[in-house]
């Protein structure tokens, strides 16, 4: 699962072209019913950690960045409507839909801590839990890419992926249907089909919540128009990342969920874990995992696909080693790229 040669070369004439143009620089209760309508209905979520709103003495060329990082991967087009966001928001909270009827998918998906547990991995799991926030604008779901939309992951997640998970997709229905409060909501959701309570529209539903669960943070007021968005600190950080070449993996408004990458490009790194190969059964796809994005990422420690690295200025260094060859990076640079970072930390959407 190799990313395409053309968009591979694409990205790395865009990267030089970045270094030559910027310079160098040395340096859980249940949710209520109504809540997913309010959120979908509502204007953007406001923007958090809000300084930084003077003239910049740190040259960035905005247009630039624009090119570069404005814009979302593609991702699959599916329908979607309000009413069905709120029955997934209730399911997302809901512990009768597991095999022992004591988690749910917001036990390790924790709104209120960015979509995740904060944990290395959850109990009795080998891979760190991914946040739910901004999930649904990447361009596939899972570390190893094994779903290509939420509606599939939703799926994945309530039947075979945990060790709670209800088994297959029969047994899902069969305690879906099994909920009188479902079958009044299917019945009314899904009124046109023969079978309102099924795996394909408990995923609809699923996916449509998840759709709803979008951060706005400076990061995007930056790419959208206003130059003054970022600090000082943080405009030394976007160069920064550009310069050390973050940029051939982390790109998009997500900086990153649009492509998948060997960990260990450049230095071998010991891994059990086999990545997108567990699924494609390709050898070339061995030590390939999703790219995580950057969204809030100061608030989704820890960090990598086993957890195994506690914080993100490690994490800054043991990629630009293991991914980019370079061994050492000054402090200066790292504290600049964490800043840089920390501006695409969103607010969390109200209820």
């Amino acid at each position: 699962m190799v990313f395409p040669k053309h968009v591979t070369t694409l990205l790395m004439t865009l990267t030089l072209g970045v270094i030559a143009s910027c310079g160098g620089d040395s340096g859980t209760s249940p949710p209520t019913e109504g809540s997913a309508q309010k959120r979908a209905a509502a204007a953007p979520p406001s923007v958090a950690n809000t300084p930084a709103k003077r003239a910049s003495s740190v040259p960035l060329d905005h247009s630039m960045m624009v090119g570069m990082f404005g814009s979302d991967p593609a991702t699959p087009k599916v329908r979607k409507r309000r009413a069905w966001a709120a029955l997934g928001e209730k399911m997302y909270a809901d512990t009768r839909l597991s095999k022992n009827g004591d988690v749910s998918c917001a036990t390790c998906h924790d709104l209120t801590k960015y979509g995740q547990d904060g944990k290395k991995t959850p109990d009795g799991g080998r891979r760190n839990v991914p946040s739910t926030f901004n999930a649904a604008r990447q361009f596939k779901q899972f570390w190893d890419c094994r779903a290509e939309t939420p509606e599939q992951q939703a799926i994945i997640s309530f039947t075979s992926v945990h060790e709670n998970g209800l088994g297959d997709e029969a047994n899902l229905v069969r305690v879906v249907a099994a909920i009188p409060e479902y079958v009044e909501a299917f019945g009314k959701e899904f009124s046109r089909d023969e079978t309102p309570i099924s795996a394909k529209n408990i995923g609809r539903a699923m996916g449509a919540f998840e759709r709803t669960l979008v951060t706005r943070s400076r990061w995007d007021e930056y790419l959208d128009g206003d130059e003054n968005a970022l600090s000082d600190a943080e405009r030394r950080g976007a160069k920064a990342f550009l310069e050390t070449g973050c940029t051939a993996c982390h790109l998009s408004r997500l900086a990153g969920g649009q492509m998948v990458q060997k960990l260990g490009l450049v230095e071998a790194v010991e891994c059990e874990d086999q990545g997108v190969f567990e699924v494609s059964g390709k050898e070339t796809d061995q030590y390939f995992f999703k790219v995580p994005l950057l969204l809030n990422v100061a608030e989704t420690a820890p960090y990598m696909h086993d957890g195994s690295v506690a914080t993100l200025e490690e994490s800054v260094r043991y990629m630009a080693k293991v991914q980019l060859g370079r061994a050492s990076i000054s402090d200066a640079k790292v504290d600049d790229m964490v800043a840089f970072m920390k501006a695409m930390t969103g607010e969390i959407p109200a209820k």
